[in-house]
């Protein structure tokens, strides 16, 4: 027998696929036949050696327009390691409404009938983005990251007339595409040093610590800085575990109040304020509403971690099919625009002081077959006259 030595040749190949998608076509007398796709598939490409990857994700949710996806290239075979992005990203959203009654227009110019008039108006924000990126491990757990990126912004809006007659049977629907809003050009450009030596249990990590700390700065239709300092810690003594995260996200410079703000009450911040209660609590004059949206966040989070199903050697109750952990948090946060909100003797900014908020609560995370993390949880805000909500996150633990 003999061996013959040839050259290596990379070549990529499929090394994963996963995601799910389908479609559907469906016919009511509210909103007449409609038809739509919705899924996602992910793909992961490498050499045999792993110095090369291409990823590369597809998202449908609706029709043609709706059509996202990305695709990435990570070049791993020296020591500093760089890579390229693509993408394509559609977001929707919708408003509608009762506009009278009305006859429907008809060839000719003719009138027939008088209907129940309906307005709904889908709104399209599109983003195409390019970057660049590169990152220099100096240790295992630890590693410094550079990137930059051009983004173009755009929009399209289409306008529903729907016609409904006494029984609230549609009879008529008229689609108009309405002229856009121009778009913009953004780019940006930052730095980061990122630390990782946390291994992760059923639901979250257990033990360890991740940090991030960087800048990056935007430029174009808006121009400012942001900046993360992110630091979280987890130790674990079996069978309870304590996880702590501190954490600023903040936009920097006057055009950053010119975005949509940073919401405080988001259930992966703090958990509990975004409920119907809270709504209740700002009527009542318990919370300024106010206190809840900023351009900074100030984040502190701290959980009693249980694992309660899985492997014998692991959680409290033997279980081979479902994993999951119980949790009891504390959380809190700061949201404001700018620092005049924390002098409350000479605050000339026209909103209100800074206000930290403060909720507790407990929840269960649940490990989907690991393909999907979800937190069903209970928590209250630490608000006079606040009441216990139930709400819902479907990302793992941080």
């Amino acid at each position: 027998m003999s061996l013959t030595q040839v050259p290596f040749k990379s070549k990529f190949k499929l090394d994963y696929i996963g995601g799910g998608g389908g479609i559907g076509v469906g016919s009511s007398n509210t909103f007449g036949t409609t038809t739509g796709l919705a899924g996602a598939i992910d793909m992961l490409f490498g050499d045999i050696l792993g110095d090369n990857q291409i990823f590369a994700s597809l998202a449908m949710n609706g029709e043609i327009s709706d059509f996202g996806g990305s695709i990435a290239y990570l070049n791993r075979k020296n020591k500093i390691q760089w890579g390229a992005s693509l993408s394509h990203i559609p977001f929707r959203s919708g408003q509608g409404g009762f506009a009278g009654f009305d006859t429907i227009p008809v060839d000719g110019g003719a009138q027939l009938g008088r209907y129940e008039h309906w307005l709904f108006q889908v709104n399209r924000f599109f983003e195409d983005k390019v970057g660049v990126f590169a990152q220099l491990p100096l240790t295992s757990t630890f590693r410094f990251e550079v990137s930059a990126d051009f983004s173009r912004y755009s929009e399209s809006l289409v306008q529903f007339d729907n016609y409904y007659n006494a029984f609230g049977q549609l009879v008529y629907q008229d689609r108009t595409r309405l002229p856009s809003p121009s778009g913009f050009n953004l780019m940006s450009g930052g730095a980061a040093a990122v630390g990782d030596n946390s291994y992760f249990g059923m639901t979250a990590p257990l033990q360890g610590q991740r940090y991030r700390f960087g800048v990056q700065q935007y430029l174009g239709e808006f121009n400012f800085l942001a900046a993360t300092a992110d630091y979280r810690i987890y130790r674990y003594f079996k069978p309870v575990g304590f996880a702590f995260r501190g954490m600023h996200y903040g936009r920097y410079g006057k055009a950053g109040e010119q975005l949509f703000p940073l919401y405080l009450g988001s259930p992966w911040y703090v958990r509990g304020f975004n409920s119907g209660a809270t709504e209740q609590l700002i009527v009542d004059g318990a919370l300024n509403e106010d206190n809840l949206f900023g351009t900074k966040l100030l984040l502190s989070n701290f959980e009693v971690r249980i694992p309660f199903l899985g492997p014998e050697q692991l959680a409290l109750i033997k279980s081979g099919f479902l994993f999951a952990d119980l949790n009891f948090f504390i959380d809190g946060g700061l949201a404001w625009y700018d620092s005049a909100q924390f002098r409350p003797d000479d605050n000339l900014s026209g909103r209100p002081d800074a206000k930290a908020l403060f909720s507790t609560g407990v929840s269960m995370r649940v490990n989907l077959f690991g393909s999907l993390i979800l937190e069903p949880y209970y928590a209250r805000p630490l608000v006079s006259g606040a009441r216990w909500a139930f709400g819902l996150n479907l990302i793992p633990g941080w």
